[in-house]
């Protein structure tokens, strides 16, 4: 944020801080929110003076708006704290059998070798990707153009650039295909039931 905030805009954050720590506060209690609590508060305060610099009062109400970029902000945080994500070995310990030996995730790991299981795994690629083609034709051009390149394995920032769109919206716009697939997809299951 190089930019300096405008008094109107130093008015709308300071009047409203309280519905950072509020926000923060309605998150479900977990691990996470109990060991970055500060931080989460520090990305909504950022959250808070994003909206406070690009509000538009024609459109709808500060707290309203606030709360949204508010809580984008402390979910790009969380995904980027799970980005990472935990290692594990395969020689991690997750239990004893029946007879006292230490089971593995290793022990617990299949053997997928059969020639069965891989032709209906490509049987069940070749539904999924029929269903996938019928869904995206029934689709929004925009919402096309962000599938196409999520597939190629650009991240939601990077398809965000290309296409001059927010993170943010790209997130909400690829969450809502995913949604919106699965209900497709058990609609079809039913029909072919």
């Amino acid at each position: 944020m190089h930019e300096t905030l405008t008094t109107e805009q130093q008015a709308l954050v300071s009047d409203n801080i309280k519905l950072v720590y509020y926000t923060v506060n309605k998150l479900p209690d977990s691990e996470l929110k109990a060991r970055y609590k500060d931080d989460l508060t520090s990305e909504g305060m950022l959250g808070l003076i994003k909206a406070a610099m690009s509000f538009d009062p024609a459109k709808s109400k500060f707290a309203t708006y606030a709360t949204r970029c508010i809580l984008n902000e402390i979910f790009m945080f969380i995904r980027k704290l799970n980005k990472g994500g935990p290692t594990v070995s395969l020689s991690t310990v997750v239990g004893q059998s029946d007879d006292g030996r230490e089971v593995t995730i290793g022990d617990m790991i299949a053997d997928n070798n059969s020639s069965t299981d891989e032709f209906d795994r490509e049987e069940d690629a070749r539904i999924k990707q029929q269903l996938l083609s019928e869904f995206l034709s029934k689709r929004k051009p925009r919402d096309r153009e962000v599938f196409e390149l999520m597939k190629k394995g650009l991240k939601q920032r990077e398809v965000a650039n290309e296409l001059g769109l927010s993170q943010s919206y790209i997130s909400r716009i690829f969450k809502r295909l995913k949604k919106d697939f699965g209900k497709f997809k058990k609609r079809r299951e039913e029909d072919a039931a």
